[in-house]
């Protein structure tokens, strides 16, 4: 169990123990970045994805693209040129098919 003042936990175990470490986490009340690959098979990410919606926690999946060409150029543009009021911004990794069930929330 976690302390009650624990609100965020980094996953960065080996990969065979994602699984385990993000679902206890979220189990214990504390919203989860977990490295890459979430899990080794499918059936445990949706497993942990179904227990941060029950708990009402997030899990995100942290990915360093902070020097891709298309990031530094997008924030070379925002920098120089400006983009305006940004109030959200929700997306999907492309080849990574949204699942059916969360397109009805968009």
């Amino acid at each position: 169990m976690l302390n009650e003042e624990v609100v965020n936990v980094v996953v960065g175990s080996p990969t065979g123990f994602h699984h385990e470490h993000a679902k206890s986490t979220l189990e214990s009340g504390a919203h989860v970045i977990c490295e890459k690959p979430v899990t080794i098979d499918h059936k445990d990410a949706w497993d942990v994805i179904e227990v941060a919606e029950k708990m009402r926690k997030h899990i995100i999946n942290s990915f360093g693209r902070t020097y891709m060409d298309i990031v530094t150029k997008a924030k070379k543009l925002i920098l120089t040129q400006g983009i305006g009021e940004s109030h959200m911004h929700k997306g999907w990794q492309s080849g990574s098919p949204m699942p059916e069930h969360k397109r009805d929330s968009l």
